[in-house]
C-alpha cells in the first residue's frame, strides 16, 4: 500500500480486486455475518439507540424556529462524532477480528473503544463535515434550475459517490491503525491523513471491486432504511462485516497481512484423545 515516508507497509506489486474478487468478499462477509447473527442486531440496536435520540429531537424541532433548528442540528453533529461514531469503530473492531478468526469478548471491545475513543472522534467528525460539505454542494447544484449549473452538479454528484467509495475503507483502516497491522516505523499510531490516504489508494486501485461493494451495501441500505426496522436491528453490524471483509481483501492484496482464513475450506476432524 503507498503510504508516507513514515509507514513500514510493504508495497508490492499490485493486481487490482476485480468483480470476482468483490463477489468472494461478499459472500465470506454474509456468512462471517450470519455466523455472528446475535452480535450484528445487538451492535445494530445499540448504534441505533444511540443515533436515533438525537435525530428524533432534531426532528422535533424542525417545525420550530431557524435559531433551533440550527442549534439541533448542530448537536445531531456532535452526537454522531462523539457517540455514534466510537460505537461503530467498537463494532468494526469486532468484525475485522471475527473475520481473522480471533474472538474478542464484550469486555476486550469495550477496552479497545476506549483507548482509540478520541482518534475515532476525529475521524467521525471528519465524515460527518465531509458528508455534511458534499451533500449541501449537491443539494445547491440539484436546485438551482440553470444550464450553468449542469456540469458543477454532475462534478458534485461524482464526488459524493467519491467520498462513499473511500469511507467504505475508513472505519477498517482505522482499525487495523490501532490494533498495529499499519504501523510507522516512529511508533506512532497513523493519523487522519494516512487513514484518508490509504483509502483514496484502495478506492482508486481497484475500481471494480470497490463499486460493486458500494452498490450492493446501497441495494441492501434502501430498503433497510425505507422500512426503518431494517435501519435500527440489522443495516450497521452488516455494513461493518461487508467493509471489514472488503478492506482485509485489500490488504492482503498489498502484503500488508497474509491470505485470510478460507471459509470454504473443510475443518480437519481431529479425534478426540485420552491423555496419560
Amino acid at each position: 500500500m503507498p503510504t508516507d515516508s513514515h509507514d513500514n507497509t510493504p508495497a508490492p506489486v499490485y493486481v487490482p480486486l476485480n468483480f470476482k474478487d468483490a463477489v468472494r468478499s461478499l459472500r465470506y462477509a454474509f456468512r462471517a455475518i450470519w455466523d455472528n447473527i446475535s452480535i450484528v442486531l445487538a451492535g445494530s440496536i445499540l448504534l441505533s439507540l444511540v443515533t436515533l435520540a438525537p435525530i428524533g429531537i432534531v426532528y422535533r424541532l424542525s417545525f420550530a424556529s431557524k435559531q433551533l433548528v440550527i442549534a439541533a442540528t448542530l448537536s445531531l453533529f456532535i452526537a454522531f462524532t462523539l457517540i455514534s461514531g466510537p460505537v461503530y469503530a467498537g463494532i468494526v473492531f469486532f468484525a475485522m477480528n471475527r473475520l481473522r478468526n480471533a474472538r474478542p469478548s464484550f469486555a476486550e471491545v469495550l477496552q479497545e473503544t476506549s483507548k482509540f475513543y478520541w482518534r475515532a472522534v476525529r475521524l467521525s467528525a471528519l465524515q460527518a463535515f465531509g458528508a455534511l460539505l458534499l451533500g449541501a454542494n449537491l443539494l445547491f447544484y440539484l436546485r438551482a434550475r440553470s444550464a450553468i449549473f449542469l456540469i458543477p452538479g454532475i462534478i458534485s454528484l461524482y464526488l459524493q459517490l467519491f467520498w462513499w467509495a473511500m469511507s467504505l475503507y475508513q472505519w477498517p483502516i482505522f482499525i487495523a491503525s490501532e490494533n498495529g497491522t499499519i504501523q510507522r516505523t516512529d511508533g506512532k499510531i497513523p493519523g487522519l491523513k494516512s487513514i484518508i490516504r490509504n483509502s483514496f489508494v484502495m478506492a482508486v486501485s481497484s475500481p471494480v471491486y470497490t463499486a460493486v461493494q458500494l452498490l450492493v451495501l446501497c441495494l441492501i441500505a434502501i430498503p433497510c432504511l425505507l422500512s426503518g426496522a431494517g435501519a435500527a436491528v440489522l443495516l450497521p453490524g452488516v455494513v461493518a462485516f461487508c467493509t471489514s471483509q472488503a478492506t482485509l481483501e485489500q490488504l492482503v492484496r498489498f502484503g500488508t497481512i497474509e491470505a485470510l482464513p478460507d471459509p470454504d475450506e473443510d475443518v480437519p476432524d481431529i479425534p478426540w484423545k485420552v491423555t496419560q
